[in-house]
């Protein structure tokens, strides 16, 4: 339905405020123009520009810049070369052609329960570099986070950019928020890796549960899922709707939220 809660996310701000700065520091360090020093301070005015359209306070925004000024000291060293920033990538998953039952289609026509699929998996990476001494080239994803933890393999988001890249390695640049701990336990890289065969596990799952979202589709009907609402550690921002009599969702939905486009993939002028 394209709604978002009109209350602020924070952590979610603060999150693409941290993107923002470091999509900049690492297009800045790929075109090997500046020295350090001065890629900071490109970043940090460009943070400090982008806080003003965004709805943080003064201080959550200091926060971010500082973090990410100790990250970019803390790996003044690295041995990571930037190929590609912010790559957005489309790329079939499945296809599935039409089909004529003569029992139930029209003649040289798919009824509903027969036309083809084409399922597209798309998404934008946040980093693609490879190691100058190593020489291995990983998939980077950027977390903001308040405590450390450690990540597991069984995660949709780094198994569709593996398979969709063919780069089967993964990093989980975590970037500690926490002001009371040394640098070197706020920021880590995690590294996960994936055969073939888990790719192909993945990609294979996947296709089931889009087939099962085409026939949600198809029939417009969409089963909730009750023991999804406090997945994540804090109550799911649309619980408020799903929990209210079916009759009051609407006033629900019109009193706490907005209706938005999303954008990530939109047309664009060759």
């Amino acid at each position: 339905m394209r709604l978002v809660p009109h209350y602020r996310n924070v952590s979610l701000e603060s999150g693409s405020l941290m993107h923002e700065m470091l999509e900049l520091h690492y297009n800045l360090v790929k075109a090997q123009e500046l020295p350090l020093g001065e890629i900071i301070r490109e970043a940090v005015d460009h943070g400090r520009r982008l806080t003003i359209e965004q709805d943080l306070s003064p201080s959550d925004s200091e926060s971010m810049v500082k973090a990410y000024q100790e990250y970019a000291m803390f790996y003044k060293d690295d041995q990571w070369e930037p190929l590609y920033v912010e790559q957005k990538f489309s790329k079939v998953l499945y296809e599935r052609q039409d089909e004529i039952d003569l029992e139930c289609c029209e003649p040289e026509k798919s009824c509903p329960e027969h036309e083809g699929l084409t399922i597209l998996l798309e998404g934008k990476i946040d980093l693609i570099a490879h190691h100058r001494v190593h020489n291995q080239t990983y998939i980077w994803d950027h977390k903001t986070t308040s405590r450390a933890s450690t990540p597991v393999k069984l995660s949709n988001q780094f198994a569709a950019y593996c398979w969709a890249t063919g780069v089967n390695q993964a990093i989980l640049n975590q970037i500690g928020l926490q002001k009371t701990l040394a640098s070197n336990e706020k920021y880590k890289r995690h590294m996960i890796s994936y055969s073939d065969a888990a790719l192909k596990e993945w990609k294979d799952n996947t296709i089931w549960w889009c087939n099962l979202l085409d026939q949600f589709l198809k029939h417009q009907s969409f089963p909730m899922n009750w023991t999804a609402c406090t997945k994540f550690g804090k109550p799911c921002p649309y619980l408020d709707i799903c929990q209210a009599h079916p009759e009051a969702r609407q006033s629900k939905i019109s009193q706490g939220f907005i209706q938005v486009q999303h954008d990530l993939f939109e047309v664009e002028n060759d």
